[in-house]
């Protein structure tokens, strides 16, 4: 049930399923067909999975033995290689390239963040791009700068953002899924870029409150970190994030924390607040554990 779900999400904005890793889903946009707008689209997927899971979580909560579950999801947009890869009895449809792995290390590096969703700089540049038209629905979507990231296996240090919220507007989503037909044969070629997102879950995690009644509730309510929080509080928590950050990289730690610990206020589940709230925390002259000269590394993959 999880997966049907989550996947039909994938195919209605206009990706193409590539694989499951165990639990994790792993799915690509602008492929096998040109698709405008593909990081956008990417993002509109990460976002209504949360929704629909929490649909799916609402349906579950009285069935005895079932866990509350909870996934991650990292999109990056890179050039990458796509077409039909393997040997001669086994050939399989999927994209390599370094750009795929940066997109797994995002999905982990949710854990340091404390977020469902994080995209890379090239993925938020493009979705924000005013030529960005997303199948089925031109809405925009709003993404919170979260600061510089270390992965594993990365020499580079990479810019991360968080797609908060869909902006409402007029248009409504496609009913289903876009026709792929015959465009799976495709040969290996090299394609300028494709957007890959990798979602990690089912995983055992904290119970999601506040559950479907809301989602049309008034005011808006955004689905935010598996709880569902007014519209407005999240925008307002966003800017009290942003100049707590840029403090926090000038090194005015005290006047950073005021921020952080109103964005807290606003939205009390808020995970990069807190994570950079406890880094303000630290003993001053002490490296923070974690962090260094403002970069968040993560450790393990």
């Amino acid at each position: 049930e999880y997966l049907q779900r989550m996947c039909w999400v994938i195919v209605s904005t206009g990706g193409a399923l590539d694989k499951f890793i165990g639990d994790c889903i792993m799915a690509l946009w602008n492929a096998p067909r040109t698709l405008p707008g593909h990081q956008l689209a990417a993002c509109h997927a990460a976002l209504k999975m949360q929704v629909e899971l929490l649909r799916l979580c609402s349906t579950l909560e009285n069935e005895p033995g079932v866990p509350k579950i909870r996934f991650r999801s990292g999109i990056n947009t890179a050039r990458v290689m796509v077409g039909n890869f393997g040997c001669d009895y086994r050939i399989s449809y999927t994209v390599m390239g370094d750009g795929v792995n940066l997109a797994s290390r995002l999905e982990a590096a949710n854990k340091a963040f404390r977020t469902v969703a994080l995209v890379s700089e090239n993925t938020y540049l493009g979705a924000c791009s005013p030529n960005a038209a997303c199948v089925g629905s031109g809405k925009a979507v709003e993404f919170r700068k979260l600061g510089k990231l270390a992965v594993p296996g990365k020499a580079e240090v990479v810019t991360v953002y968080e797609p908060l919220l869909i902006l409402p507007t007029s248009g409504e989503a496609v009913a289903g899924p876009p026709f792929l037909g015959d465009s799976m044969l495709s040969f290996r070629l090299a394609i300028p870029e494709a957007s890959i997102s990798m979602a990690t879950g089912p995983v055992p995690g904290s119970a999601v409150r506040q559950c479907h009644p809301e989602l049309n509730s008034t005011p808006p309510c955004t689905l935010l970190h598996w709880e569902l929080v007014p519209t407005e509080s999240v925008l307002a928590m966003r800017r009290a994030y942003e100049q707590g950050l840029s403090l926090f990289l000038e090194g005015r730690l005290e006047a950073a924390r005021t921020f952080f610990t109103e964005a807290c206020r606003l939205v009390p589940s808020d995970g990069p607040s807190r994570v950079l709230l406890e880094h303000c925390s630290s003993v001053p002259g002490t490296e923070t554990p974690r962090m260094r000269d403002g970069v968040l590394r993560v450790l393990s993959k």
